[in-house]
């Protein structure tokens, strides 16, 4: 009796082949279809998938999505090339999908060999016809069982059943009908309109108003699409803030001026106010236009037309103080002055009593009884004679800091008869500002001094 080789088995138990790259990829739909025709439309799906991870780093929805949408049409570009370069060499029609990373092609079997071939391919799937349900035989159909839930999630209203409108929330309303029969099927593609408010200037206010005063400021609301209504109003119903008229309609095209009032006539000195005006309307993308609003009411605030014996209200409503020497506890200048004036013309500027006079020579503004806080101080310029660039200079301290160097009148504004305005901002801890001009020919020249406590930056 003889016995096999150790190690070796039978015939009859030999270990069979291991199937094909082509037999293990592609599913047997597709390749009965091969086997049966010359060519066939199916789909070969990519293995390696996008890493959209880096998208959730974004903070705004619309840059995830594009971040999302650029890593997917990246990713399917390299895992494609090959399998695209094989389709074109072969002169087979295909469509690339780079959202799934598939694509549809149409081949014979030597093509789908050669494709599964490829180590970048996963599978190669049936191109199924899906059917449809079968349309309820009869005639006007105007009534929907109920609202895809997409439709739904951006508050469009349900279908109208008794009339067949389609409608969404601030936009015009369409209807459509059809008439069905047996295995037919109808699509009715509607636009809706809207209205498209917008304002101008669109980045709200900020702005000083004094404990018991009022003020006022005027914006454009804009319409460029169908005609809309729209109210005004602050966001969470605070009174100090108001704008008229507070409702109206705009017609395609149409413009209106909004006179909004900041009202700080019960507010406490040293505090601020913040709101929202909010432009409601019937803009369907932008249904609300919110324009964020901060008052600081000050616990001081002195403001001095320079060289002028009298007061002056500027085209703004705000009161502006004659010029006086210092005073302790008061405020003034310090220093030997001399008043200078002119009645040309100041270029630059809108105010032109404030920039027709000014002092010169003054060593310093000094202001008494100031409370602790940040304090803005704007300064207004203008060269009331033919002084050149070059021929004064000076530069101007706050509280022992140099805030302004080498100020330089003409050169700055562009000449004589221009107006300059400068500001900037200073911590006064003392009770006492000291605003300093220092210059090596005593010859310092102010128009405008004007310094306010500003509790919303500090």
């Amino acid at each position: 009796m003889s016995l096999p080789l150790a190690g070796v088995l039978p015939a009859s138990a030999a270990v069979p082949p291991e199937p094909s790259l082509y037999a293990q990829k592609t599913a047997g739909a597709v390749r009965e279809q091969l086997d049966a025709k010359d060519r066939v439309t199916f789909w070969v799906q990519l293995g390696e998938q996008a890493d959209t991870s880096a998208a959730r780093k974004k903070t705004r929805k619309a840059d995830r999505g594009r971040a999302v949408i650029a890593a997917r049409k990246a990713q399917a570009g390299r895992s494609q090339a090959d399998v695209v370069s094989l389709l074109k060499e072969a002169g087979a029609r295909y469509t690339s999908y780079w959202i799934a990373n598939t694509l549809k092609v149409t081949g014979d079997r030597d093509l789908a060999r050669k494709i599964a071939e490829r180590p970048e391919v996963a599978s190669i799937d049936e191109d199924k016809a899906l059917a449809l349900p079968h349309a309820t035989t009869g005639g006007r159909v105007n009534t929907v069982d109920g609202v895809e839930w997409n439709v739904d999630r951006i508050n469009a209203p349900k279908v109208w059943n008794s009339l067949g409108k389609v409608g969404a929330s601030h936009y015009e309303t369409a209807t459509r009908s059809a008439v069905l029969g047996g295995g037919d099927v109808s699509r009715a593609d509607s636009a809706l309109r809207t209205g498209l408010v917008t304002a101008s200037p669109a980045d709200g206010w900020q702005l000083v108003v004094p404990a018991g005063e009022r003020r006022t400021r005027t914006f454009t609301l804009a319409n460029s699409g169908l005609g809309a209504d729209y109210t005004l109003a602050e966001k969470d119903g605070a009174g100090w803030l108001t704008a008229a008229p507070a409702t109206g309609k705009l017609a395609t095209g149409g413009t209106q001026k909004v006179t909004v009032t900041f009202d700080a006539s019960s507010a406490t000195p040293g505090t601020v106010l913040r709101g929202t005006l909010r432009v409601a309307s019937e803009s369907g993308r932008t249904p609300a236009v919110d324009l964020p609003v901060v008052v600081a009411v000050p616990a001081y605030r002195t403001a001095i037309d320079a060289g002028s014996a009298t007061a002056v209200t500027d085209s703004a409503g705000e009161l502006w103080a004659p010029d006086r020497a210092y005073t302790e506890g008061s405020h003034g200048y310090l220093g030997r002055s001399r008043t200078v004036t002119t009645r040309k013309t100041i270029a630059g500027t809108d105010e032109q009593k404030l920039f027709s006079s000014a002092t010169e020579g003054a060593y310093e503004y000094r202001f008494d009884g100031l409370p602790e806080g940040v304090y803005e101080v704007e300064l207004g310029f203008a060269e009331l004679s033919s002084t050149q660039p070059g021929k004064r200079l000076f530069d101007v301290l706050a509280e022992g800091t140099q805030e302004l160097p080498d100020v330089d009148i003409a050169l700055e504004a562009g000449g004589t008869y221009h107006a300059l305005n400068k500001r900037f901002t200073v911590r006064v801890g003392d009770g006492q500002l000291n605003l300093r001009f220092a210059s090596p020919a005593d010859q310092p020249l102010v128009n405008t001094v004007r310094v306010t406590h500003r509790p919303d930056l500090g």
